[in-house]
Protein backbone atom coordinates (compact mmCIF):
# COMPACT_ATOMS: atom_id res chain seq x y z
CA UNK A 1 0.00 0.00 0.00
CA UNK A 2 1.73 3.53 -0.61
CA UNK A 3 0.78 6.66 1.02
CA UNK A 4 2.36 9.74 -0.25
CA UNK A 5 3.67 11.93 2.67
CA UNK A 6 6.83 14.09 3.70
CA UNK A 7 9.60 12.63 5.29
CA UNK A 8 11.05 15.67 7.13
CA UNK A 9 10.09 15.34 11.03
CA UNK A 10 6.82 16.95 12.36
CA UNK A 11 7.73 20.17 14.16
CA UNK A 12 4.09 21.88 14.65
CA UNK A 13 2.03 19.26 15.94
CA UNK A 14 -0.81 18.12 13.10
CA UNK A 15 0.25 16.73 10.06
CA UNK A 16 -0.62 19.19 6.76
CA UNK A 17 -0.88 16.39 4.58
CA UNK A 18 2.52 16.46 3.46
CA UNK A 19 2.22 17.19 -0.31
CA UNK A 20 4.03 20.57 0.18
CA UNK A 21 7.32 19.27 1.23
CA UNK A 22 7.50 22.09 3.89
CA UNK A 23 8.00 20.06 7.14
CA UNK A 24 4.59 18.08 7.41
CA UNK A 25 5.35 14.84 9.61
CA UNK A 26 3.17 11.25 9.58
CA UNK A 27 2.10 10.02 12.75
CA UNK A 28 1.24 6.19 11.63
CA UNK A 29 -1.38 6.09 14.78
CA UNK A 30 -3.45 8.99 13.23
CA UNK A 31 -4.29 7.71 10.23
CA UNK A 32 -6.46 4.94 9.66
CA UNK A 33 -6.04 4.19 6.28
CA UNK A 34 -2.73 2.57 6.67
CA UNK A 35 -2.88 -1.14 7.72
CA UNK A 36 -0.69 -3.49 8.84
CA UNK A 37 1.14 -5.42 12.14
CA UNK A 38 4.36 -2.87 11.31
CA UNK A 39 2.66 0.17 11.11
CA UNK A 40 4.52 1.35 14.15
CA UNK A 41 7.77 1.14 12.19
CA UNK A 42 6.73 3.68 9.74
CA UNK A 43 8.93 6.43 11.89
CA UNK A 44 11.97 4.46 11.88
CA UNK A 45 11.76 3.82 8.19
CA UNK A 46 10.88 7.54 7.27
CA UNK A 47 14.24 8.70 10.03
CA UNK A 48 16.12 5.81 8.00
CA UNK A 49 15.26 7.38 4.78
CA UNK A 50 15.53 10.84 5.53
CA UNK A 51 18.94 10.22 6.41
CA UNK A 52 19.77 8.17 3.51
CA UNK A 53 19.25 11.00 1.36
CA UNK A 54 15.58 9.92 0.15
CA UNK A 55 13.83 13.46 1.32
CA UNK A 56 11.01 15.32 0.42
CA UNK A 57 7.69 14.08 -0.77
CA UNK A 58 8.01 10.58 -1.18
CA UNK A 59 5.75 7.19 -0.93
CA UNK A 60 5.76 4.74 1.31
CA UNK A 61 4.45 0.94 1.00
CA UNK A 62 4.07 -0.44 4.08
CA UNK A 63 4.25 -4.15 3.79
CA UNK A 64 1.76 -6.63 4.35
CA UNK A 65 4.00 -9.41 6.23
CA UNK A 66 6.49 -8.45 9.43
CA UNK A 67 10.00 -8.77 7.81
CA UNK A 68 9.30 -7.57 4.43
CA UNK A 69 11.03 -4.49 3.74
CA UNK A 70 9.08 -1.20 3.84
CA UNK A 71 9.68 0.45 0.31
CA UNK A 72 10.39 4.58 0.32
CA UNK A 73 10.16 6.24 -3.15
CA UNK A 74 10.56 10.34 -3.43
CA UNK A 75 7.33 10.94 -5.63
CA UNK A 76 7.43 13.28 -8.84
CA UNK A 77 7.49 16.98 -7.62
CA UNK A 78 7.84 20.14 -9.72
CA UNK A 79 11.73 21.19 -10.50
CA UNK A 80 12.72 17.85 -9.05
CA UNK A 81 14.53 15.67 -11.35
CA UNK A 82 15.57 12.43 -9.29
CA UNK A 83 13.66 9.85 -7.58
CA UNK A 84 15.58 7.72 -5.46
CA UNK A 85 13.98 4.76 -3.75
CA UNK A 86 15.30 2.71 -1.04
CA UNK A 87 13.76 -0.53 0.89
CA UNK A 88 14.32 -0.85 4.69
CA UNK A 89 13.48 -3.44 7.37
CA UNK A 90 11.23 -1.78 9.27
CA UNK A 91 12.23 -3.84 12.89
CA UNK A 92 16.28 -3.32 12.92
CA UNK A 93 16.01 -0.51 10.32
CA UNK A 94 18.42 -2.19 7.91
CA UNK A 95 19.16 -0.43 4.40
CA UNK A 96 18.33 -3.73 2.83
CA UNK A 97 18.81 -1.60 -1.04
CA UNK A 98 18.93 1.65 -2.62
CA UNK A 99 18.18 2.51 -6.40
CA UNK A 100 19.61 6.22 -7.26
CA UNK A 101 17.98 7.98 -10.26
CA UNK A 102 21.82 9.08 -10.94
CA UNK A 103 22.83 5.51 -11.51
CA UNK A 104 20.00 4.51 -13.70
CA UNK A 105 21.48 4.36 -17.75
CA UNK A 106 20.38 7.52 -19.68
CA UNK A 107 17.49 6.19 -21.75
CA UNK A 108 15.64 5.66 -18.15
CA UNK A 109 16.49 9.13 -16.96
CA UNK A 110 15.10 10.47 -20.11
CA UNK A 111 12.21 8.67 -20.15
CA UNK A 112 11.16 9.88 -16.69
CA UNK A 113 11.80 13.39 -17.43
CA UNK A 114 9.86 12.71 -20.58
CA UNK A 115 6.86 11.58 -18.63
CA UNK A 116 6.98 14.13 -16.19
CA UNK A 117 7.17 16.69 -18.95
CA UNK A 118 4.07 15.12 -20.41
CA UNK A 119 2.17 15.22 -17.41
CA UNK A 120 2.91 19.02 -16.85
CA UNK A 121 5.11 17.92 -13.31
CA UNK A 122 8.46 18.35 -14.63
CA UNK A 123 8.12 22.72 -14.53
CA UNK A 124 5.01 22.88 -12.14
CA UNK A 125 3.31 25.91 -13.81
CA UNK A 126 5.57 26.91 -16.29
CA UNK A 127 5.10 23.18 -18.09
CA UNK A 128 1.50 23.21 -17.66
CA UNK A 129 1.10 27.01 -19.54
CA UNK A 130 3.35 25.14 -21.98
CA UNK A 131 1.83 21.94 -22.48
CA UNK A 132 -1.72 24.04 -22.92
CA UNK A 133 -0.19 26.18 -25.68
CA UNK A 134 0.77 23.43 -27.43
CA UNK A 135 -2.58 21.65 -27.72
CA UNK A 136 -3.92 25.24 -28.82
CA UNK A 137 -1.32 25.13 -30.79
CA UNK A 138 -1.91 21.47 -32.19
CA UNK A 139 -5.85 22.07 -32.37
CA UNK A 140 -5.34 25.52 -34.69
CA UNK A 141 -3.27 23.10 -37.00
CA UNK A 142 -6.36 20.43 -37.28
CA UNK A 143 -8.08 23.08 -38.07
CA UNK A 144 -6.64 24.65 -40.55
CA UNK A 145 -5.56 21.34 -41.98
CA UNK A 146 -9.61 21.33 -42.63
CA UNK A 147 -9.51 24.42 -43.97
CA UNK A 148 -6.75 23.78 -46.55
CA UNK A 149 -8.29 20.61 -47.85
CA UNK A 150 -11.92 22.60 -47.98
CA UNK A 151 -9.97 24.37 -50.87
CA UNK A 152 -8.81 21.90 -52.76
CA UNK A 153 -11.52 19.44 -52.62
CA UNK A 154 -12.91 18.39 -55.47
CA UNK A 155 -15.51 20.96 -57.27
CA UNK A 156 -18.42 20.13 -59.98
CA UNK A 157 -16.49 20.63 -63.36
CA UNK A 158 -12.96 18.59 -62.60
CA UNK A 159 -12.37 15.50 -63.49
CA UNK A 160 -10.69 15.33 -59.94
CA UNK A 161 -11.85 12.58 -57.28
CA UNK A 162 -9.70 13.84 -54.77
CA UNK A 163 -8.65 17.17 -53.45
CA UNK A 164 -5.78 18.88 -55.34
CA UNK A 165 -2.65 18.11 -54.27
CA UNK A 166 -0.43 20.97 -52.51
CA UNK A 167 2.45 22.12 -54.94
CA UNK A 168 5.74 20.53 -54.34
CA UNK A 169 8.86 21.91 -53.36
CA UNK A 170 8.23 24.01 -50.18
CA UNK A 171 11.33 22.84 -48.77
CA UNK A 172 13.39 24.27 -51.14
CA UNK A 173 11.97 27.39 -50.75
CA UNK A 174 12.70 27.90 -46.74
CA UNK A 175 15.81 29.25 -45.66
CA UNK A 176 18.83 26.61 -45.16
CA UNK A 177 19.02 27.21 -41.02
CA UNK A 178 15.27 27.03 -40.92
CA UNK A 179 14.88 23.62 -42.43
CA UNK A 180 18.03 22.28 -40.42
CA UNK A 181 16.85 22.97 -37.56
CA UNK A 182 13.09 21.33 -38.42
CA UNK A 183 14.15 18.26 -39.78
CA UNK A 184 16.69 18.09 -36.31
CA UNK A 185 13.66 18.21 -34.60
CA UNK A 186 12.25 15.60 -36.42
CA UNK A 187 15.00 13.33 -35.87
CA UNK A 188 15.33 14.12 -32.46
CA UNK A 189 11.69 13.65 -31.65
CA UNK A 190 11.59 10.74 -33.96
CA UNK A 191 14.45 8.97 -32.17
CA UNK A 192 12.79 8.99 -28.36
CA UNK A 193 8.99 8.52 -29.48
CA UNK A 194 9.08 5.53 -31.89
CA UNK A 195 6.63 5.35 -33.05
CA UNK A 196 5.70 8.73 -34.12
CA UNK A 197 9.82 8.11 -36.52
CA UNK A 198 8.54 5.13 -38.02
CA UNK A 199 5.02 7.18 -39.17
CA UNK A 200 7.01 10.30 -39.99
CA UNK A 201 9.72 8.03 -42.24
CA UNK A 202 6.68 6.36 -43.65
CA UNK A 203 4.89 9.74 -44.40
CA UNK A 204 8.53 10.93 -46.03
CA UNK A 205 9.19 7.65 -48.52
CA UNK A 206 5.30 7.78 -50.02
CA UNK A 207 5.73 12.05 -50.54
CA UNK A 208 9.25 11.03 -51.98
CA UNK A 209 8.16 8.31 -54.23
CA UNK A 210 4.71 10.22 -55.48
CA UNK A 211 7.25 12.72 -56.31
CA UNK A 212 9.21 10.35 -58.44
CA UNK A 213 5.94 9.04 -60.46
CA UNK A 214 5.27 12.95 -60.74
CA UNK A 215 8.33 13.60 -62.32
CA UNK A 216 8.27 10.19 -64.54
CA UNK A 217 5.11 10.84 -65.98
CA UNK A 218 5.62 14.48 -66.98
CA UNK A 219 8.97 13.07 -68.30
Amino acid sequence: MGKKLDSAPNTGGAASGGHDGHGAGHTPASDPGILGTNVGELDTVLGVARRSGVTGAVEATVPADAGTAFTVTQTREPWQFSTDSIAIEGATGTVTDVSRFADWPLAANLTSWGIALHMGLLFGLLNQLILAALAVALLAVIVRGYVLWWRRRPTRGTARTVGRPPARGTWRRIHPVVAVTGVACVVLVGWFVALLGISLVAFLLVDVADGALGRTRAG
